[in-house]
């Protein structure tokens, strides 16, 4: 019996939810049926642009990418990142799992409902040849019908970049709390 049905058998409506949170971002991530909509883009926006590396990108220049995808695109709570800058063999690893880039990016738009959700930059963004860092505070509602649930999230994210390239390679998310601390924080806004 798996972890999660165990804890949703044990611990009545509160693992109830912290079953029904892990199962429903894991079929976001997997690509499997979504819980949101297909991640759109417009054709050339930024962020989906597969080819033009950035290769050889300066401290400052990879520092201003990072703090516009994160402040004005939003990129935690949407998916939308700037593609040009990560390496297509990229890791990401949060609190939950670790995926691929297109998995990433993928499981985060269909996850979270973007125009309810925000973050917000805490501090600078940190860069130097060997990574990109900075802390967040976001509000993430998920993307599941009637029930709406959000949670406050807040922690650190490290981008590791390639020692040729210059590109990131890794993405890795620090949370300030557990994954079940932070989804007992969780509200529901009601609707059909």
């Amino acid at each position: 019996m798996s972890s999660e049905i165990q804890g949703a058998r044990c611990g009545g409506r509160r693992g109830f939810v912290e079953s029904g949170f892990k199962t429903a971002f894991a079929v976001a991530v997997v690509g499997g049926v979504g819980v949101g909509g297909e991640a759109k883009a417009e054709e050339g926006e930024r962020w989906m642009n597969k080819g033009g590396k950035r290769e050889g990108i300066s401290n400052e220049d990879i520092r201003e990418v990072v703090r516009r995808d994160v402040v004005e695109g939003q990129f935690l709570t949407n998916g939308k990142l700037s593609r040009a800058i990560y390496d297509e063999g990229a890791v990401f690893q949060d609190e939950i799992d670790t995926y691929t880039l297109d998995k990433w990016i993928t499981g985060t738009s269909r996850l979270f409902n973007g125009r309810n959700s925000r973050v917000e930059l805490v501090g600078e963004v940190e860069a130097n040849e060997d990574y990109v860092e900075f802390r967040f505070d976001e509000v993430l509602e998920f993307n599941i019908p009637i029930f709406h649930p959000s949670t406050p999230l807040t922690g650190r994210v490290r981008l590791e970049r390639d020692k040729e390239t210059g590109l990131i390679v890794r993405y890795r998310e620090y949370w300030d709390e557990d994954v079940g601390e932070v989804l007992k924080k969780a509200k529901f806004r009601f609707s059909l």
